[in-house]
Parts: C-alpha cells; sequence; structure tokens
C-alpha cells in the first residue's frame, strides 16, 4: 500500500502544479488502489486531471524513456467514475440555479456556499464533486422560519439547527438554508464570525459568495470538518484553489483579522 499512497500523492502534487512528472512507474494494483483512495478522498476527478497533463506531458517530451503509464482497463475505469461526477456536478449546478432563482423571486437575496460556488475556483470546475447544495439566505432567523413553515404543506421545519435548515424544494436534491453560513462554538469567536458575515453579506446581484469571504470561509469549513467527522482532501483542495487565485499582502491580513474588524450590523 505504501507505493499506492506515493502514486496518490504524486498525482496530487501533478495536480496542483508542484510536479510535471510521477516519481516512477507504478503496478495496475498500485493504479487501482489509488483510484480506490481518490474515490474515498471524493477527488478523483481532479486527479484525472492531472493524468491527463502527465500524458500530455509524455507526449510533449518524450524523450525515450518512459515515466507515466497507466494501464488502459483502470484509466478507463476512471474516465467513467469522472464521467458520472461531472454529470452529478451538472445536475447540482442547475439544482442551485433554481434555488437561487427561487429565493430571489421571493425577495430574498442569497448566495450558494462550498458546492458549484467554490467550483469555480478549479481549472475544471465540473470535476469539483459536489452532493447537496447550501444556499446562504439574508433576512434573519425569524423571516426564514416564517417562510419555511409557510412552503412546508405541513407548517413544519425539518433539520434545524443553529445555522441552517434542511428545505425541501427539489426531489432528489437535498438543499440547506444557511442563516449564517456557519458557526464556531467561542462565544466572542461567533460573535466575531457575524461580523465578518455582516461585511459579505449576500446581495440581489450576485449568487456566490466574494473571493475575500471564500479565503476565511472555506478555511472555516475544513476546520469544522477537523474538528466533527474529520476533514478530508475534498475540503483541503478546495481551500488550496482558492489559495491559488493569489492575493496581495493587505488582502492577506484582512482575511487573517478579519473576524475582528468591522462595524457589526444585527439582524432583524
Amino acid at each position: 500500500m505504501t507505493k499506492s499512497l506515493e502514486l496518490f500523492f504524486d498525482l496530487l502534487l501533478v495536480c496542483t502544479g508542484a510536479k510535471d512528472s510521477l516519481s516512477c512507474l507504478y503496478t495496475e494494483e498500485q493504479w487501482n488502489n489509488a483510484l480506490e483512495l481518490a474515490q474515498e478522498q471524493a477527488i478523483e476527478g481532479v486527479l484525472l486531471s492531472a493524468i491527463e497533463r502527465l500524458k500530455a506531458n509524455e507526449n510533449l517530451h518524450h524523450s525515450g524513456k518512459t515515466t507515466f503509464e497507466i494501464p488502459k482497463m483502470v484509466l478507463l475505469q476512471w474516465i467513467g467514475a469522472v464521467q458520472m461526477l461531472e454529470a452529478n456536478s451538472k445536475k447540482i449546478a442547475e439544482a442551485s440555479e433554481t434555488v437561487v432563482k427561487y429565493f430571489l423571486e421571493n425577495g430574498f437575496a442569497c448566495n450558494i456556499l462550498k458546492g458549484s460556488a467554490v467550483a469555480r475556483y478549479y481549472p475544471q470546475p465540473e470535476r469539483r464533486q459536489s452532493g447537496d447544495v447550501d444556499v446562504w439566505v439574508d433576512g434573519g432567523r425569524k423571516k426564514i422560519y416564517d417562510f419555511a413553515r409557510a412552503f412546508d404543506k405541513d407548517g413544519n421545519l425539518y433539520g434545524v439547527n443553529y445555522h441552517h435548515i434542511h428545505f425541501h424544494l427539489i426531489d432528489g436534491v437535498h438543499v440547506e438554508v444557511h442563516i449564517w453560513p456557519s458557526y464556531l462554538s467561542s462565544p466572542l469567536r461567533n460573535w466575531r464570525l457575524h461580523q465578518f458575515c455582516n461585511l459579505h453579506r449576500p446581495t440581489m446581484d450576485t449568487d456566490k459568495p466574494s473571493l475575500e469571504f471564500d479565503r476565511v470561509f472555506i478555511m472555516l469549513h475544513a476546520y469544522q470538518h477537523f474538528c466533527g467527522h474529520g476533514v478530508g482532501l475534498r475540503q483541503i483542495m478546495d481551500y488550496c484553489y482558492v489559495q491559488k487565485q493569489g492575493f496581495t499582502e493587505a488582502e492577506q491580513k484582512d482575511a487573517a483579522e478579519g473576524m475582528g474588524q468591522g462595524k457589526w450590523r444585527p439582524v432583524e
């Protein structure tokens, strides 16, 4: 399994641009194990892009010494898995558009979080695996709860916790309506998070949050996974591609200190 892990991390480094080739040739079993690891971590899409880059480099710089070779059956299996992933990504992206349109038509400004929103930072957005639709709806807890109760035929709320509820808007797609994008257990830090969020509230003019917001939010999302069910490489890759968008020294300082800055605007 050690060599399979080496291959897996080789592909990660190629994917992020840190390497241009693999460390050595790998066996079919090692390639199969690497695919299984990629699927466990929900990053088989971005790693297929690494494989395509390796194939292109091999064709471009072929010097008689083979440094890359993937068994045909493994490659076909990998491509098939990614094609299904891309179809699901398209479904989630379309569902996100439907959710945004619905809330805008009902007078709520909103932003899609994670999912198809963070996928825009990837070289091939359709290869970022998404599972559901998370939408941050501006309006305050009471107004959103009242709207959700009016929407449900029985007047019920579902999946209620501190920062979001479930909204049965689209068959077959799990939709989470966020009152706040996230939360922190410390009351002081959570208040600072509210300050930061109030500086980046959704507007009626855009359906996705700003890069400035995502620099903090995506890092916080990975932290929440780390403290909860465990952080996976999908969350790490999200943060990697957010950081690859680049930022100035001043923007870096703002991202680090942002949650303690700004004027808090209470929610009505």
